[in-house]
């Protein structure tokens, strides 16, 4: 860019150009097209730029685990973007300075501001939360006759049956919630109880 093609203000003699960010950003738009999102779409986008969501299913354990960003990183990143632009804004323009790439003028940001360097260590630290919720998920067919075929043998199937109650999963490593434990372990304990009648 010519300097005499930029305009004085400021008292610095200079205005302040398009940052190197929106003109990457520009530049991929240019090359990718054009394309019409719904507001759905552009909402979803921004939830996912910022919060960073994760969704882990498990259908074994019959929990869904939900990773979430921090809700404070999204602020502190708008405050380190304020203050790189401010930055920017009071730089020296020259030559080597125009054609420096965002990620070498943030570098030389946080080496020359310590407290940028501890506000983005800050940002990197930040906890994630964590939402886990239990989910309904049916059992095969296959597994609920296997269990069935067991559970009608007496002794084996009272062995068979005390032991998942105590590690919590059936021989197929599905999780059996409290209530099933319970039914299962009283299960065998009735049988045992009845046979001196």
């Amino acid at each position: 860019m010519d300097r005499r093609q930029l305009e004085a203000s400021n008292g610095r003699g200079y205005i302040r150009t398009p940052s190197r960010c929106e003109l990457t950003v520009h530049q991929q738009r240019s090359r990718l097209g054009r394309r019409p999102l719904s507001a759905e779409q552009i909402k979803w986008n921004f939830q996912r730029e910022f919060n960073k969501i994760t969704l882990i299913t498990n259908k074994f354990e019959g929990v869904r685990t939900e990773y979430a960003g921090n809700p404070h990183g999204p602020r502190l990143v708008r405050i380190m973007l304020v203050r790189f632009l401010e930055w920017f804004d009071q730089h020296d323009i020259d030559e080597s300075f125009l054609i420096e790439s965002a990620w070498d003028a943030m570098n030389e940001l946080l080496l020359e501001r310590e407290d940028m360097l501890a506000l983005f260590n800050l940002i990197l630290d930040l906890p994630s939360r964590k939402t886990v919720s239990s989910l309904e998920f049916e059992r095969p067919l296959m597994v609920e006759a296997v269990e069935l075929a067991a559970g009608l043998t007496l002794v084996v199937g009272n062995g068979i049956v005390l032991y998942e109650a105590y590690l919590g999963r059936d021989r197929f490593c599905y999780r059996l919630t409290n209530l099933e434990r319970g039914i299962l372990t009283a299960s065998c304990l009735l049988a045992g109880c009845g046979g001196d009648s």
